[in-house]
């Protein structure tokens, strides 16, 4: 079952393989300019939004798959993706939530069968690009 995508990169899930998000945050700032007045407080003025920031955990696991399938290859083409520098359309679903640049993957966790890492859990940053 196909759940969403960022760019080329497919999640989905299935009994056979696991690429899949969860906690998806959706973070989105305002931004005030702060003006200085003599003896009282200062004043605010409304500058604008800022560039939207979401944030989610990835597993990556190879589910009931017999065939040997290692992980770090999606892992890999999410950091080759992000170091284009390029922005990517981000679908949760099929809703389009924009166009977003990857500004961080962390691995938290792993799980290795002899030299495959068969499950993998990511953290990912993504910032509107526009």
């Amino acid at each position: 079952m196909l759940v969403g995508s960022l760019g080329t990169f497919l999640f989905r899930t299935s009994s056979f393989d696991v690429t899949t998000f969860k906690n998806l945050a959706r973070k989105r700032n305002y931004n005030f300019s702060e003006h200085e007045v003599v003896k009282g407080k200062p004043y605010l003025q409304f500058a604008g939004e800022a560039l939207e920031e979401i944030t989610f955990d990835m597993v990556l696991d190879r589910g009931l798959n017999p065939l040997p399938k290692d992980c770090s290859k999606q892992r890999d083409e999410l950091a080759a993706m992000a170091k284009t520098g390029n922005a990517f359309a981000l679908v949760i679903g099929t809703k389009y939530l924009g166009n977003f640049v990857i500004r961080d993957i962390s691995e938290k966790d792993r799980e290795i069968l002899g030299n495959l890492i068969t499950r993998m859990d990511l953290s990912v940053t993504l910032k509107e690009y526009h």
